[in-house]
């Protein structure tokens, strides 16, 4: 069985590996530095989840899940805002762009794989 794509997108490099490192190697992982680089992505490949931090230069993650709602490929997609902010407003715009969790870092790593599983286990059921 192939394993899941995932695409992580953050601006820091450490908070890249520390999700790279919390998903472990049951994964295909891809990451990409900024919204744009993760539209990029996402444009050429197909990825099962993506896992994208808010506040990056050049795009932030609620503009990028809002274009990646508007491609047919990711309108189901799983899209969680992984981020040090949790206001109710911001909370709000992320889930009206599409945003389907809200992680507030520091991550949990167990917490955070546990839920991206959960999350490809229902989409696999239908």
């Amino acid at each position: 069985m192939p394993k899941a794509s995932v695409l992580v997108v953050d601006d820091s490099q450490l908070a890249r590996r520390e999700v790279v490192s919390a998903l472990g190697p049951e994964y295909d992982v891809s990451e990409a530095e900024h919204g744009a680089a993760g539209l990029s992505a996402a444009r050429q490949r197909r990825f099962d989840v993506v896992l994208t931090d808010v506040n990056m230069p050049v795009m932030g993650g609620i503009e990028l899940t809002r274009l990646l709602r508007a491609l047919p490929d990711y309108a189901s997609t799983p899209i969680f805002a992984i981020t040090t902010e949790s206001s109710p407003d911001l909370v709000d715009r992320g889930r009206a762009a599409g945003v389907t969790a809200w992680v507030v870092k520091p991550i949990n790593p167990t917490t955070l794989a546990r839920a991206v599983e959960t999350v490809l286990a229902r989409q696999a059921a239908g």
